[in-house]
Formats: C-alpha cells, sequence, structure tokens
C-alpha cells in the first residue's frame, strides 16, 4: 500500500498555558470526532507541546501520524 506524506501547521495565537489545556488528551481526540474510529498517544508524552498520537479515520481506512511541536521564534 502506498504512502503519501502530507504536511500542515496550524498557528494557534494563546499563550503556552491555553493550548497545553486544549491538548490534555491528546490520545483520546476519537471521543470527540465522529469521522475517527480511534485513536490513542504514541509517545511517553500524552500532553501538550512534544505529544504525537495516531488517528484512524471512518472514510477510506486512512490513517494519520501527528505530532504537536511548538514553531521556535
Amino acid at each position: 500500500m502506498a504512502t503519501t506524506t502530507i504536511s500542515g501547521t496550524v498557528t494557534i495565537k494563546a499563550s503556552k498555558d491555553k493550548v497545553c489545556a486544549a491538548l490534555s488528551d491528546i490520545g483520546n481526540v476519537y471521543k470527540m470526532s465522529p469521522n475517527l474510529t480511534s485513536s490513542h498517544s504514541t509517545s511517553d508524552q500524552v500532553a501538550c507541546l512534544g505529544a504525537t498520537r495516531h488517528c484512524d479515520f471512518a472514510m477510506m481506512g486512512a490513517e494519520v501520524e501527528e505530532h504537536a511541536r511548538l514553531k521556535p521564534d
């Protein structure tokens, strides 16, 4: 099966504390998104910046690996 890589960036104009609060349970995003069949953390860091996750989408069997990073100043 072929793999396609897509990169993107989202800029959030909020304090680091607010961003971390929003990403407090990054691995369980499937609970809030009907488009996902499952998701889970893929790093020891499960919240905030540096956390990574794997998501399985219901449509077309697609999957994604995501990483929450802080853009350098």
